[in-house]
């Protein structure tokens, strides 16, 4: 079995005038890079069905919500395991 990493991400959502970030850990093997994984989970935050990709953002339902990567962190086990409270996501 290879290595993994743990992350802790995190991606940005408008919701109309709102603004705020999903917070999520995710474990990712060590030759995987985290930034693809955190771009797809914003693609497909609200689902597959009606996102356009608009360059630095996904424009989701006809532009009424919008989601982007915004950070990944790489964090030891001990740490990943006790953030409990944020969902857990797999590659």
């Amino acid at each position: 079995m290879s290595e993994l990493n743990y992350y802790i991400g995190q991606i940005g959502i408008r919701h109309g005038e709102y603004e705020f970030t999903n917070t999520f850990r995710f474990t990712l093997p060590a030759h995987q890079a985290p930034l693809a994984f955190v771009e797809d989970y914003a693609k497909t935050y609200y689902g597959d069905d009606d996102v356009e990709d608009e360059g630095n953002y996904f424009s989701h339902n006809a532009g009424d919500l919008a989601t982007w990567p915004d950070d990944s962190t790489l964090v030891t086990k001990e740490v990943f395991d006790a953030m409990t409270m944020l969902p857990r996501h797999e590659f």
